[in-house]
């Protein structure tokens, strides 16, 4: 499980056990979620730094820029951004190892109309259909 919160102290929130208790994330989000941690996520997922803002929810000029002003994150983004963390240490835990993890969260699936995981994230319903997925695949259910 990657420590996001080891290349700044800004960023010790996104080292917490996930997933978050409603209250710590919206705490975290009322704080402000720092732009600082979009290439430490780019590279924990293995997406390209372009592909993270449309996830997120922001251009990529704006993510650049609130990156290089150390600005934090938009609410909308900064949720997004816990909901990608997320689904990626439930894939960890399904998967047993963050290299499939991130793998299959960046892999079209049928049951997400050819859609990656991380696609079907950009919202709440649809990170909610992920994470059924992946309850299947651990424990072998039918979805």
């Amino acid at each position: 499980m990657l420590s996001l919160g080891t290349a700044t102290d800004s960023m010790e929130w996104l080292s917490q056990s996930m997933p978050l208790p409603s209250a710590t994330a919206q705490a975290n989000l009322r704080r402000g979620v720092p732009s600082k941690s979009l290439p430490l996520l780019c590279e924990y997922l293995g997406i390209g730094q372009g592909v993270l803002a449309d996830l997120v929810g922001i251009d990529r000029a704006t993510a650049s820029r609130k990156v290089a002003s150390d600005q934090p994150l938009p609410t909308h983004a900064a949720e997004r951004v816990l909901r990608l963390l997320e689904l990626q240490y439930q894939a960890e835990d399904t998967f047993e190892s963050p290299a499939a993890a991130s793998a299959w969260l960046r892999r079209g699936h049928e049951m997400l109309e050819g859609e990656t995981p991380l696609e079907w994230a950009q919202s709440w319903y649809g990170a909610q259909r992920v994470k059924e997925l992946l309850a299947a695949l651990k424990f072998g259910g039918v979805v």
